[in-house]
């Protein structure tokens, strides 16, 4: 009978125990996981805080949004730590205060971030005072061509100061600067440009060492130190207790021997969990550095692997035209796309370069190479593109061609510079493949097309978006029946920008649909109370934007008067891909009462087609023809055809680029409705 109790009372305390540990280790592995979590997420925004503080020392400029969502993370990781229950146990009294220390050196981190961030504008502006507007300046005042120079040089030192990062180069400046100062104080009027140039450069000799010192000391991650070891220690203690769990398991399963087989099945749960516990350790770790679409390593491998190369060359890969497979086939088959071309990389590769592979992001692939001519890795990049190129991608039986372009850099940083000429090469036509070098001016372009970005941003802001008109001459009434409205930019020092200065900059950005708004309505307000016909360009990007096409529409309603008079010329008429849209917008201007012209015509070879889809009423024959008119026999034959083909089907023609009686008289002899150029009117504010 006491054998009994004493068996029951074992079996019960058994299972009691039992219970008691399972709870305890249930709840254990579940903080544990999640402290793991959060320590790693703190390891990766600290790389990434340390990426996009790179970033801002190369371009001296880049969106600062990211620095503020990881500064914040950052913030809330720790905090996330420091409140986490299982850091509040006494075990881990250790951790907690490691904690607090990271907190503390985040705190002079983020002072640290927040006078590089500070220094790293100012000194951005002043450089680029003193490479563009200052030394403009100067050579618009006559000063002595030996200081000109000087100031040239000075400049120049110091941008290749700013792109090396070298404050040692600023220091043979000195004496010029006080030459050039001197000069200065010598005229009997000193120059405003060259003092605002002295003031721009005695500030980057002040505040560019400290800037470097700042850099130098946030680069060298004086956070990821202190994780690692919060890592190191928190990994120990936890260790140490699973381990205790463990034996206190094996001495349950000694001691209750009664229970066995009760214990035996709580045990296999318990080492079940262990091994989930491991097991998302272990794919926790590997998401950090797999990309697991394709199980090439990722973009943060690349960071680290980077770092262990001594010569290395990367060639940055990228499929052409890779969104259009996924909006078309649907992104299971774009999936699969991107795992046959790991396939094919990690088979067409040779391991004798020691390279490595990886995916980058989205449609982005890398190989870096160590130590290997630019010969033999430009001859490699080749044998990738043919590869992909002439792979047959086989989806639900339907044979999908996939291109690809490739850059190829061994210059630091190696990515931003791939990237950058992977996007100039994306830009021309037939090339596939292209070495970065800085003959190619990619830098330069990127601070400019920053440049004219800004502008547009603050002439929008200002209202300096102002349109030009331009006549255009009824040749057999003899005299001006419209005028053209061209887009003009008044910058900030008064100084009217032509449309090639800053178009092309304008169609990559969404300023355009509002350059394209605002000369609309401005253009409709100005000939309100006058008696002519206008236009205005559209292009076919503006009709792609809806919420462009809804404001013109409501613009066109609000002024239906002015609207019967106004005509919109379509550009890029050689681009026209969904005809439907086109004839859509067609029939709703139309509608208003306005007319509809196709610029540039003749300059193609799908301009005829068009006609037959579309309801246009103008043609205006490109300038290039009419230049050439009286002295090139083809030209003169293709506007004549034109002619004719208009007149039958009862179009009006502008021709533009008319520069002189000589043109006008034959244009007229042709039976041309219109003529626009410099002979009849140049571009003004104002009309004649």
């Amino acid at each position: 009978m006491r054998n009994t109790f004493v068996a029951g009372f074992i079996g019960a305390l058994s299972v009691v125990l039992l219970a008691l540990f399972y709870t305890h280790q249930t709840k254990f592995s579940s903080n544990y996981k999640e402290v793991l979590s959060i320590l790693h997420t703190l390891n990766s925004v600290e790389q990434k805080l340390n990426y996009n503080i790179l970033q801002n020392s190369i371009y001296l400029y880049t969106n600062q949004d990211n620095i503020a969502q990881n500064r914040a993370i950052l913030s809330q990781s720790i905090k996330a730590i420091k409140a986490h229950a299982l850091i509040q146990d006494k075990n881990y009294d250790k951790v907690y205060k490691k904690t607090l220390k990271l907190e503390i050196e985040t705190e002079k981190y983020f002072s640290q971030l927040d006078n590089f961030l500070s220094l790293n504008a100012s000194i951005k502006n002043s450089f680029i005072y003193i490479n563009t507007h200052a030394y403009n300046a100067l050579l618009k005042e006559e000063h002595n061509p030996k200081y000109i120079r000087m100031a040239q040089y000075i400049s120049k030192a110091f941008i290749t100061a700013a792109h090396t990062l070298d404050t040692d180069l600023l220091l043979n400046t000195e004496k010029k600067i006080q030459a050039l100062n001197n000069y200065n104080q010598s005229l009997s009027k000193p120059s405003r440009p060259i003092e605002l140039f002295l003031l721009h450069v005695r500030f980057i000799l002040k505040n560019f060492p400290p800037y470097i010192e700042t850099l130098n000391h946030l680069l060298s991650d004086p956070l990821l130190q202190n994780t690692t070891d919060i890592q190191n220690t928190f990994s120990a203690i936890a260790i140490r207790d699973m381990q205790a769990l463990n034996y206190f398991a094996v001495f349950l399963m000694v001691l209750f021997v009664f229970s066995i087989a009760y214990i035996l099945v709580l045990l296999l749960r318990i080492h079940k969990e262990n091994k989930e516990l491991e097991a998302a350790q272990t794919n926790l770790q590997s998401s950090l550095v797999t990309d697991r679409l394709t199980g090439l390593k990722n973009r943060f491998s690349f960071e680290n692997e980077l770092q262990k190369f001594h010569k290395p060359t990367l060639v940055l890969l990228n499929l052409d035209n890779f969104k259009h497979i996924n909006d078309f086939y649907g992104v299971s088959a774009g999936d699969y796309i991107l795992c046959q071309c790991a396939k094919i990389l990690k088979s067409i590769t040779l391991k004798q370069f020691d390279e490595q592979i990886f995916r980058l992001g989205g449609d982005d692939f890398g190989i870096i190479f160590e130590d290997v001519s630019q010969e033999a890795t430009f001859q490699n990049a080749q044998m990738i593109i043919r590869a992909i190129d002439t792979y047959d991608f086989i989806v639900n039986d339907i044979r999908i061609n996939i291109t690809i372009s490739a850059a190829i850099s061994n210059e630091v940083p190696l990515i931003e510079n791939a990237d950058m000429a992977l996007k100039h090469i994306k830009t021309l036509a037939n090339k596939k493949l292209i070495v970065y070098s800085n003959k190619l001016n990619l830098r330069r372009k990127i601070l400019h097309n920053i440049e004219v970005t800004n502008i547009l941003k603050e002439a929008i802001k200002h209202n300096r978006i102002t349109p030009y008109f331009q006549p255009i001459f009824h040749l057999k009434h003899k005299k001006i029946e419209k005028y053209e409205a061209l887009v003009r930019i008044k910058n900030a020092a008064g100084d009217i920008l032509q449309p090639y200065e800053f178009l092309p900059v304008a169609a990559k950005t969404p300023y355009y649909a509002e350059i394209t708004r605002i000369m609309i309505q401005k253009s409709m307000d100005y000939f309100q109370n006058l008696p002519y016909r206008f236009s205005v360009n559209i292009a076919m990007q503006d009709l792609l934007n809806t919420e462009l096409m809804s404001v013109i529409k409501e613009t066109l309603e609000a002024n239906k008067e002015t609207a019967k008079r106004l005509d919109f010329e379509l550009l890029e008429s050689e681009h026209i891909e969904d005809m439907e849209l086109v004839n859509s917008f067609i029939r709703e201007i139309k509608s208003f009462g306005c007319r509809i012209s196709i610029d540039d015509f003749g300059s193609g070879y799908s301009n005829f087609s068009y006609l037959s889809q579309l309801d246009f009423d103008t043609l205006k024959i490109d300038g290039s023809l009419i230049k050439e008119i009286n002295s090139d026999k083809k030209s003169y034959q293709i506007v004549k055809i034109i002619v004719e083909f208009a007149t039958i089907n009862k179009l009006e023609i502008v021709a533009e680029f008319v520069e002189d009686a000589a043109i006008s008289e034959c244009l007229e002899i042709l039976g041309v409705t219109y003529a626009q150029g410099y002979y009849y009117g140049k571009p003004l504010p104002e009309t004649l």
